[in-house]
């Protein structure tokens, strides 16, 4: 279920301008770089995975449009959940970043 609702997502965020994306609440981003699961970019206020989906694509969206994401996982780690994803840009160059989703992870 997950998977198909990240896939749907990357959809939209590819075809729709950012401008028509809407969230139920402000949802801002905190952390670090996304490096690394310590240094991982929070989302917050995303009141579920949908929204949480949308914030970690529209996060990249506007600082990377030239990336294209080519895998996603899930990480556990001490009762925190992360999403980890990797891009590709126009050059070739790969990249991954990420995304400690434990706030909204689990709701629909």
């Amino acid at each position: 279920m997950r998977k198909s609702i990240a896939k749907t997502f990357v959809s939209i965020a590819l075809s729709l301008p950012l401008a028509q994306f809407a969230f139920a609440a402000p949802v801002s981003y905190g952390g670090g770089d996304g490096g690394t699961i310590e240094t991982a970019i929070i989302v917050k206020g995303a009141v579920n995975e949908e929204e949480g989906v949308l914030a970690e694509n529209t996060y990249i969206a506007k600082l990377h449009p030239d990336w294209r994401s080519i895998r996603t996982a899930l990480v556990s780690k001490s009762g925190r959940y992360y999403d980890t994803n990797s891009y590709i840009s126009k050059d070739g160059s790969q990249r991954t970043l990420i995304f400690d989703i434990t706030e909204f992870f689990g709701k629909m």
